[in-house]
Formats: C-alpha cells, sequence, structure tokens
C-alpha cells in the first residue's frame, strides 16, 4: 500500500487527545514549542495552583483543540475533505487567538506575541498558530 493510506496505518492514528493527563503537560508541551519563555511557565504555574478549575477547562478546551486538528489532518492525509463544522470550529479558535495578538518588542527587534504567560489559556492561542 502506497500513499495517504500508509499513514492510516500509524501509531498516531488514535486521537492525540489524551496525552495531555495535566495543566502541568501543557506548559511542558508549550514550552517545548517555544510558545511560552520559562518566566511565563512560572507564572502559568502559579495562577493554576490558584484557580485549578481554569486550569482543567483550558487543559480541557487543548484537548479538544488537538482532537480538532487531529480530524481536520487526518482527513487532509487520507485524501479527503475536512469537515466543514471542524474547519468552522477551528476559524472561530483562531480568531479568538488572534484577537489577543499584539506586535511587542523584543531582543532582536519586534515581534508577534500573544501574552501566553498572562493568562491560563494564554498558550491556547500561540499553539494555534505553531509552525512546525
Amino acid at each position: 500500500m502506497s500513499g495517504p493510506r500508509q499513514l492510516g496505518q500509524l501509531p498516531w492514528k488514535r486521537s492525540p487527545a489524551g496525552r495531555l493527563e495535566s495543566y502541568d503537560d501543557l506548559l511542558v508541551l508549550s514550552r517545548r514549542l517555544g510558545v511560552i519563555s520559562q518566566k511565563d511557565e512560572s507564572a502559568l504555574t502559579a495562577q493554576a495552583q490558584a484557580d485549578p478549575g481554569e486550569a482543567r477547562r483550558v487543559l480541557q478546551s487543548i484537548r479538544d483543540l488537538r482532537e480538532l486538528l487531529w480530524r481536520i489532518f487526518t482527513a487532509l492525509a487520507e485524501g479527503r475533505e475536512a469537515s466543514g463544522a471542524d474547519l468552522t470550529a477551528f476559524n472561530a479558535l483562531l480568531t479568538h487567538a488572534l484577537g489577543r495578538a499584539r506586535i511587542i518588542r523584543g531582543h532582536a527587534g519586534y515581534e508577534f506575541d500573544f501574552a501566553p504567560g498572562e493568562r491560563l489559556d494564554g498558550p491556547a492561542g500561540a499553539i494555534c498558530l505553531v509552525r512546525g
């Protein structure tokens, strides 16, 4: 078998959403993706400890985002159209994320930023736009 059908046999065929077990896991992922700094991670850890209910809500929203992206990219890899409902849902998340975007002065000039360390859901916006 060749082409997109081989992708269906890969281990990631299952949904990835269950791999994020805690808000700390989200912070580890965010650091690996380069969307938060160590300072952001410390601030978000403190916020999550102060408001564990909100941290759980944010974690579930990230799991939902990963599931959504998994469905979209699986459809594309299998040569199918992505669901219109999935694209609409992702575009709504993207619009929300872009609404918090800003330009800041960084070390090497001006940078696009989402202030990911200021709110528990901050990493979500940046994760929506991470480039591979």
